[in-house]
């Protein structure tokens, strides 16, 4: 087993919901690499902390509005209206809540949150090299290797989120479609 099959396979093989062979696979694999191991150690203990967690019921706006986002509901609710927050303001206000309202929309607050989580791996990982290198255990090659496998895997992991993204903001808004207007005029053009 390689070590990015091993990754793909990780929750499974933490939940124990691994067949018996790729079970049997992932075991061998963490006994002869070391950073599997690390990594597997850092999501155990983090699949514990998470079940020791109290559960917290979601609050009724949130279920509300994802209910109407699931269903078609075209219209936007501003940010400081999901929150509670008056409408109302200076006119400073006024002026900067057309800039910073798609920021402060769930999904961007969540997916900073990811990226930001994804450079704190990606530096643990770096930090786990120089500490390897450092201590003779690999060469600068292997490093160098290592260090650009790992950022073409992030590479493509942000390609795919960002195709991801755009084709989400597209079904979302509709953009990219012909409007009722443009295909009217299609229509009288082709006659």
């Amino acid at each position: 087993m390689k070590c990015r099959e091993f990754e793909a396979q990780l929750c499974d093989y933490i939940d124990d919901s691994l067949a018996f062979d790729e079970r049997r696979s992932a075991d061998e694999h963490l006994l002869e690499c070391v950073e599997c191991a690390d990594l597997h150690a850092e999501a155990e203990f983090a699949s514990r902390v998470l079940r020791q967690a109290p559960a917290i019921e979601a609050p009724v706006e949130l279920v509300a509005d994802i209910s109407h986002s699931t269903i078609g509901y075209a219209g936007r609710v501003p940010v400081a209206a999901t929150l509670g927050a008056p409408l109302e303001g200076g006119l400073l206000a006024r002026l900067l809540r057309p800039i910073f309202s798609p920021i402060l929309q769930p999904r961007f607050v969540m997916s900073m949150a990811m990226t930001m989580l994804s450079f704190s791996m990606l530096t643990f990982y770096a930090q786990n090299l120089w500490q390897r290198w450092q201590s003779g255990d690999i060469s600068i090659t292997e490093t160098a290797q290592s260090v650009e496998l790992r950022v073409d895997e992030v590479w493509d992991n942000t390609v795919e989120f960002y195709d991801a993204a755009v084709m989400l903001y597209q079904l979302q808004t509709g953009f990219g479609e012909p409007s009722d207007d443009a295909a009217k005029q299609e229509g009288s053009d082709g006659r």
